[in-house]
């Protein structure tokens, strides 16, 4: 039979705590370490991917740039080019039409100073070698369309072949009768048969010339080129 002394014992053994436990302290150390470098690992990756993400925006909004300054740099070039050309392309056509009416009205100087009667020596000699300067112009006048002018190869070379018949050949048709005449009487023209024939072949070639050649056609290719017509 227990004594009294035994209950209290069994009630103190009964009411003696309970082994401790690990600290909650120390599992909620351990969970949060472990988020923490989950997070870490995260925010890297998403810092990584941010930076990225701003240098491959960075590049393509340099290279967008770059490539619209590039383009508008080639069209300002192109646009200047154009409009020097066709700046060149109006003093061109200007100063050709100028040349071959200055040309034109010297030729009609010349054919009035045929057709006087009598024939005065000193006036159709003059007026033939004022005739070089305005054809000289008219030259170089040109030359200039051709380097500048598009297309005119074919209306140039018709042109220069009616020159060529105007002035130089064949010598029986073309105003050099008229220098071949007057080199056979320096200083003096007799109003004869001869010299009628000699006028009338300078005329007929100037009346050609002036007949076939047109400045519509040089007119026509400058509007053109201008964008004016």
């Amino acid at each position: 039979m227990d004594d009294e002394t035994s209950a209290p014992k069994r009630l103190q053994e009964s009411a003696s705590p309970a082994e401790p436990s690990a600290p909650a302290s120390s599992l909620d150390f351990a969970e949060l370490r472990r988020s923490l470098r989950i997070a870490t690992r995260n925010g890297r990756y998403a810092l990584v991917t941010a930076v990225t993400a701003a240098v491959i925006s960075a590049g393509v909004s340099a290279w967008a740039s770059t490539h619209v300054s590039s383009t508008e740099m080639n069209r300002q070039e192109r646009l200047a080019a154009a409009q020097a050309v066709r700046k060149d392309r109006h003093e061109a056509y200007v100063a050709y039409v100028a040349s071959a009416m200055d040309f034109a009205a010297q030729l009609g100087r010349i054919h009035a100073a045929l057709e006087a009667r009598p024939p005065v020596y000193a006036t159709i000699s003059s007026e033939l070698n004022n005739l070089q300067q305005p054809l000289q112009s008219h030259m170089r006048a040109e030359a200039a369309v051709r380097i500048v002018g598009s297309e005119m190869g074919p209306t140039l070379a018709r042109r220069d072949r009616e020159l060529s018949a105007l002035m130089f050949e064949p010598a029986d048709s073309s105003l050099m009768v008229v220098e071949n005449h007057l080199g056979q009487r320096p200083g003096a023209l007799t109003d004869d048969d001869e010299w009628h024939r000699v006028a009338a072949v300078a005329l007929a070639a100037i009346e050609k010339y002036t007949n076939d050649i047109s400045i519509n056609d040089i007119a026509e290719q400058a509007r053109a080129d201008l964008g004016v017509g």
